[in-house]
């Protein structure tokens, strides 16, 4: 176990032709030290409902297919682990599951579908987004297969509360791959370049688009699966608002419109109370 983490770790961010070039070299290990422990090899990999290397965060038709020789039918102890390269320790709201100063990893259960084909369901990810190393392991033991990394997106998933007033107020948004710690995160390669987040709320019909927070800044990130939005006034009748979040990386490069289901009804502002008359 040691061994195998290691030299996946140490691989981690080689090139194409580099691994071209280590395969022969990786074989000759894998057979000395036993690392494939003789219950599978996988080859590939391929991610249903998209033609790109990524899973969307929370989206459930985002299965992980991992095709290969081998592998026994009505086993239930085969895993499929995402390694990443960020360090994270008990000091920030996250138990690490690794040893603190190690990588983070996360390991899902897998399914065998048949000799040649084992499925993952999309991860219920608990960390920031990021590029993350594909690895499949049997009872703990990692089994022989390329060196592949898919980029796992963030997403947003719902607003709560359902409805917000007319003349503004809060809204906590959820989903999943947002990023609390940029300070840990900026020194973590594979994960996306640390940034802000921007709410906008636009109109379904059409009337008023991208309406933005004031400042349009999120400045209160509290989890991975939360932030919180400051609902502007709304400069229309009533209506549903549809929630985007908008990512601003910190380095310059394009922003990164997050993909969304969250929608909310917006409920007409209160009169205010008339004044009272002189007293009889």
């Amino acid at each position: 176990e040691f061994f195998s983490s290691f030299l996946h770790s140490t691989l981690f961010y080689r090139s194409n032709v580099e691994m071209k070039e280590l395969l022969p070299c990786l074989l000759l290990i894998s057979t000395l030290t036993g690392w494939s422990s003789g219950q599978g090899l996988w080859t590939d990999l391929s991610i249903s409902g998209t033609s790109r290397n990524e899973i969307v965060l929370g989206a459930p038709g985002n299965v992980l297919t991992i095709t290969g020789s081998d592998f026994i039918v009505g086993s239930d102890d085969y895993t499929c682990r995402l390694r990443t390269n960020l360090i994270i320790c008990p000091m920030i709201p996250i138990w690490p599951t690794s040893i603190c100063g190690q990588a983070e990893s996360r390991s899902y259960p897998a399914t065998v579908v048949s000799s040649t084909q084992i499925t993952c369901p999309s991860p219920d990810w608990d960390l920031p987004s990021m590029s993350v190393l594909v690895e499949l392991a049997k009872a703990g033991s990692y089994i022989s297969g390329p060196f592949r990394r898919i980029y796992l997106r963030a997403s947003v998933s719902v607003a709560s509360p359902a409805s917000v007033s007319a003349a503004g107020g809060s809204v906590t948004v959820f989903g999943r791959g947002f990023d609390p710690w940029p300070e840990y995160t900026k020194a973590c390669s594979a994960c996306d370049t640390p940034g802000e987040y921007r709410c906008f709320f636009s109109d379904p019909t059409g009337a008023v688009t991208s309406i933005p927070t004031a400042g349009a800044l999120v400045t209160r990130v509290l989890s991975p699966t939360s932030l919180v939005c400051p609902a502007p006034r709304w400069p229309i009748p009533a209506s549903n608002a549809t929630v985007a979040i908008v990512r601003i990386p910190a380095d310059g490069s394009p922003a990164q419109s997050l993909p969304t289901n969250a929608s909310l009804a917006v409920l007409p502002e209160l009169a205010a109370p008339a004044p009272l008359g002189p007293s009889s």
